[in-house]
C-alpha cells in the first residue's frame, strides 16, 4: 500500500491533490490523501493525459483549480455558484435541441405509456414501511413543495423499487449515462413554480418531459 500510494502521488490527480494548502496535514480530508491510490488502481492504464481534466476537477474541488475563462463570463451559469467542474468542455449552449437527443426522441414517443406507469407509481408511492418514495433531495424549491421519486441515483437502480411498475421509462433511462445524477419522476406543489437557476456544475445535461 506505501509503494501504491508513493507511485500515486506521481501522477495527475497525486500532484493535483499536493496543492492543497491542507495536504499531508491533520486538516485534509482522508478521502483526498487516498484518492491518487483509489484511481490509480481502478484505472492503471489511465496516462496523466487521460486524467488532466479529472486532475483539474479535483484541484477545483479543493479550492485551487482555476476555471476557464468561458466559464467565468457564461451569464447563463454564475460560476461563484459552481460546486463541480470540468475543465476543457468545449463549447456549450444553455439549451439543446431535443430533436438532437435520441433520449427526447424516446421520451416523446412514449409519452403516453410513461404516464401511465407514473400513475401506477403514484399508488404505490409508499414503501412496506410506509416511506414516501417522494423525497426532497435539493435545497432549491422547498417553498414549492419539489420532491423527486428516484429511480437511478448515481447511475445504479434503486434497491427494492417496483421497477415492474415502470418497464418502459426503465428501459429508456438505462439507454443514456446518468453517472452522478439522479433520474425519476418530479412533482411540486399546484401554483409553483421553478426559479431561473443553474445546477452549479459544467458537466450534467438536465433533461425534463412534463407529464
Amino acid at each position: 500500500l506505501n509503494d501504491l500510494a508513493a507511485r500515486s502521488a506521481t501522477t495527475a490527480i497525486g500532484r493535483a491533490v499536493a496543492k492543497s494548502p491542507h495536504y499531508n496535514t491533520p486538516d485534509m480530508d482522508p478521502f483526498w490523501q487516498l484518492l491518487p491510490s483509489l484511481i490509480s488502481t481502478k484505472f492503471p492504464s489511465a496516462s496523466d493525459e487521460d486524467l488532466r481534466r479529472v486532475a483539474g476537477m479535483v484541484e477545483h474541488s479543493l479550492g485551487v483549480g482555476k476555471l476557464d475563462e468561458d466559464v467565468v463570463n457564461d451569464p447563463w451559469r454564475p460560476h461563484e455558484e459552481l460546486h463541480a467542474y470540468l475543465p476543457g468542455m468545449g463549447e456549450t449552449q444553455p439549451f439543446m435541441d431535443p430533436g438532437q437527443l435520441e433520449l427526447c426522441r424516446l421520451m416523446s414517443e412514449n409519452y403516453e405509456v410513461i404516464k401511465k406507469e407514473y400513475e401506477a407509481l403514484l399508488e404505490e408511492r409508499f414503501t412496506p414501511r410506509g416511506k414516501d418514495r417522494f423525497q426532497s433531495v435539493t435545497s432549491m424549491n422547498y417553498e414549492s413543495g419539489w420532491k423527486t421519486m428516484v429511480l437511478f441515483y448515481n447511475g445504479h437502480r434503486i434497491k427494492d423499487f417496483p421497477y415492474h411498475l415502470c418497464p418502459v421509462t426503465t428501459r429508456i433511462l438505462e439507454t443514456v449515462p446518468l453517472a452522478g445524477r439522479i433520474a425519476g419522476f418530479n412533482r411540486q406543489q399546484p401554483q409553483s413554480g421553478i426559479p431561473l437557476h443553474s445546477d452549479g456544475n459544467n458537466m450534467w445535461l438536465t433533461c425534463q418531459m412534463g407529464i
